[in-house]
This record gives C-alpha cells, sequence and structure tokens, in this order.
C-alpha cells in the first residue's frame, strides 16, 4: 500500500530591475508496502520528498534544480549513503528558431515514461520495464528542436552525456552516452504532463516516438541503472526503443517496446550483459470526469541462455480519482508478479498513493 502527502509550497511577489521569474515547489510521498510473495513482508517509508526551483530569465534562459531528500534518494537497502540528494541541476539556453540547449544534470532524453515527472505517472510506479531498460539522469548536454527542420509534427533531441549517471564528480574514463530522440505528432501536439487526460475533451491527440542510446563502459548492470557489476568491470551496450501514447476524451493510452544488446569488458569469465527486451501496455478510460480505471501489462525477457537478464511478467490494475485541488490524486493498485508462468516466483501487492502538487511564484520586472 502507498501512501504520498503534500509538502508546502511558498508563494512571494517583488519587483527588481530586471525581468525574471521564480518558481518554488514540493511535494512528497510516504510509501507502505505490502509484499504478498510467500514469506510476506511490509515496509513504511518516505519514497519521494522533491523540491524544485525554476528561474526563468527573459525568456532565453531557464535555470532549473530539484533535490530528492527522502531516504531512498540517497540510501540503499542497506541504510548506506550512496549519493548526495541533488537530482537534477541545468540551464536551458536558445540557440534559435525552435531549437535550445540544455547542459548539466538532467533525465536523458531516450523513452517517454522516463522523461515524465514520477507524479504525473497514471500508477502509483513507473512500468518494471522502464525500470530496467530506461535511461536516468546523467551529465551532459542534449539539443532539442520543437519544431525538427522546421516541420511543426516533428521533435527531435539530440544529447551527449558522460555516462557515468547522477551526482559524479570524480575522475572517470573515457566511457560516453550518446542518445537520440525523434518524436512525431500527426494531427496535434500531446504536452508532456500527466499520462491520463484530465481535460475530458473530444480532441484526438497521439504521439509516436523512438530513441536509440549507445552505453560505453557502462559501469552499473542496467546501464545508468541498477548495482554496480560486482567484478568491477564495464559492458558497452546499444539499446533502442519506440511508443505509442494516445489520448482522446475519456480514453489513454501508453505503450512501448525496449531492445539492448551488448558485451562485458575486461575478459572473459565475468557475468554476461543484460541483453534483452521488454514491452508493456497500459489504458485508462474515465468513469467519471474525475475517477479513472486502469490497467498495465508487461514483460521482460532476457535474450538466450547466456544473458544474465532474467524474465519476468506483471500485471497491475488501477484506479485513480482526481481531487478537487489542481494536482491533486488519489490513486489505487493491485498487481501480481510472475516469472516464465503464472504460478511460477509469483507475487501480489496493494498501493494506494495520494499525491497532491502546489507551486509558489516570485516575478520581478
Amino acid at each position: 500500500m502507498l501512501v504520498s502527502l503534500w509538502m508546502l509550497s511558498i508563494s512571494v511577489q517583488a519587483e527588481e530591475a530586471s525581468d525574471t521569474e521564480l518558481t518554488v515547489s514540493a511535494w512528497t510521498q510516504i510509501d507502505y508496502t505490502l509484499d504478498g510473495s510467500s514469506e510476506p513482508a511490509q515496509k513504511l517509508a518516505p519514497s519521494r520528498a522533491r523540491i524544485e526551483v525554476e528561474a526563468l530569465l527573459r525568456d532565453n534562459y531557464r535555470l532549473f534544480l530539484s533535490l530528492g531528500v527522502a531516504p531512498t534518494d540517497v540510501l540503499d537497502s542497506d541504510n548506506e549513503s550512496t549519493t548526495a540528494p541533488l537530482l537534477d541541476a541545468h540551464v536551458d539556453a536558445h540557440l534559435w528558431g525552435k531549437t535550445r540547449i540544455r547542459t548539466g544534470q538532467f533525465v536523458v532524453p531516450f523513452s517517454n515514461q522516463r522523461m515524465r515527472s514520477s507524479r504525473l505517472l497514471q500508477f502509483p510506479e513507473r512500468a518494471q520495464v522502464e525500470e530496467e531498460f530506461g535511461l536516468d539522469r546523467d551529465m551532459g548536454f542534449a539539443l532539442r528542436s520543437s519544431q525538427l527542420f522546421g516541420l511543426k509534427p516533428f521533435e527531435g533531441h539530440l544529447g551527449v552525456f558522460t555516462g557515468e549517471g547522477r551526482n559524479q564528480f570524480s575522475l572517470g574514463d573515457l566511457g560516453l552516452l550518446g542518445t537520440a530522440r525523434l518524436s512525431f505528432f500527426p494531427v496535434g501536439r500531446l504536452a508532456n504532463d500527466w499520462e491520463s487526460r484530465l481535460l475530458l475533451t473530444p480532441n484526438f491527440r497521439t504521439q509516436l516516438g523512438a530513441g536509440a542510446a549507445y552505453h560505453r563502459q557502462a559501469k552499473r548492470i542496467s546501464g545508468l541503472t541498477g548495482p554496480y557489476w560486482e567484478d568491477g568491470e564495464s559492458a558497452d551496450y546499444f539499446q533502442f526503443t519506440v511508443d505509442l501514447q494516445i489520448k482522446r476524451g475519456r480514453f489513454s493510452s501508453l505503450g512501448a517496446v525496449h531492445w539492448r544488446r551488448g558485451h562485458r569488458n575486461g575478459g572473459d569469465g565475468l557475468e554476461e550483459a543484460r541483453d534483452g527486451e521488454g514491452m508493456y501496455s497500459q489504458v485508462g478510460f474515465f468513469l467519471r470526469p474525475q475517477f479513472e480505471i486502469a490497467a498495465r501489462i508487461e514483460k521482460i525477457r532476457g535474450s538466450g541462455l547466456a544473458s544474465s537478464l532474467k524474465n519476468s511478467n506483471r500485471a497491475v490494475f488501477g484506479a485513480n480519482w482526481f481531487l478537487g485541488p489542481p494536482g491533486c490524486v488519489l490513486k489505487g493498485q493491485v498487481y501480481r508478479a510472475w516469472r516464465e508462468n503464472p504460478t511460477d516466483g509469483l507475487t501480489y501487492g496493494i498501493g494506494i498513493s495520494l499525491t497532491a502538487f502546489g507551486r509558489g511564484r516570485l516575478e520581478s520586472h
């Protein structure tokens, strides 16, 4: 069971000489988890606590900082500190036309769901496929064009990153992460906001996206996520994804397919790379203007006997109640997970999540 609470947002107004705008927001989520496997277990802990600061300067520059101050943001399962609370720290600058450059630490532009804030998800958690194959935060820069080559239906991202993950400050090797993403909006734009549609209008909107990445000398088993390789070596990965999002009236859907291949560096006798494929599909439908039901099915498959990636399946059924204040939603879910067949390694659980979001703004002219 997942329970999420709201943190305070402060609003201040002032007048100064320059055209600036400062926005401060904060939110938190406290989870109670019940694992219904053969040996039931439970956990009560804050899973997310975010503080975000955004500064705009004359429409040409944007500074964004976010901190994750929940224990899970900085501690491992043994309560050992693993990193600093800094999540995002980047500057966006306008170059020309519809093209901007982002520099700093931020989510790698690769897959649809991973590029979306966790508070905007249709379920309390991301798909397990995205946790395995999606690319998280890293240091680097990325170009973004909202009208690629002057074509309004196309949006493009091109990025180069260190490949070390977030909050890395020591000297490292020459491994790099290169990414590219292309999105196509054939009948109007889809904003990068809630996965489910809040405004019940009959307009049809869809987004088809594709991403590719090459990660040289990845230190973690899944690239930017997961534990480090126990042997202390690295892997080279190439991965590809295709995703499709649709919204119309009361209906919304999102699906994605991931593919990854790689090889280990450091000689023979090492644990094999996590080659494999993953897919998920989720749909939601509003029975009433504020009440939505949703379902998601996902599969992960290791590629061949040599892959260290294990097969897994997961089915999730959920219900969401969008409350009066904007950004406030009560979520519930029931899930089942299994390995090769529905009785192999079967686990189940339930979750309830209450999330609310607020922000304050300071403007000067």
